[in-house]
């Protein structure tokens, strides 16, 4: 556990000099993009996971391959989305 707060906080420092960099450095702006990231980062994990538990005939090669997005991509010949709104369903946001 104490390693994943570590990285945390490098990840952290590393989007704080990316963002000093570009001279959004202790501006509210800062803190929407490692909000962003972590919110993305979260969403793609949480989606990878749930890709990956479908009980689909793919399920067993995205399960072996190191990049399931890239798989899913050459392989299965669809995008992420188009896979996941097949076995979950589309979803209407409106």
């Amino acid at each position: 556990m104490l390693q994943i707060k570590e990285k945390t906080i490098q990840l952290i420092d590393a989007l704080k000099a990316t963002c000093k960099t570009y001279g959004m450095g202790n501006d509210g702006n800062e803190y929407k993009i490692i909000t962003q990231v972590f919110l993305y980062k979260f969403l793609n994990d949480k989606f990878g996971y749930e890709v990956k538990n479908t009980q689909c005939p793919q399920s067993k090669f995205i399960n072996e391959a190191k990049q399931w997005g890239n798989h899913i991509r050459t392989n299965v010949g669809q995008r992420p989305l188009d896979v996941a709104e097949h076995h979950f369903g589309r979803r209407s946001y409106a």
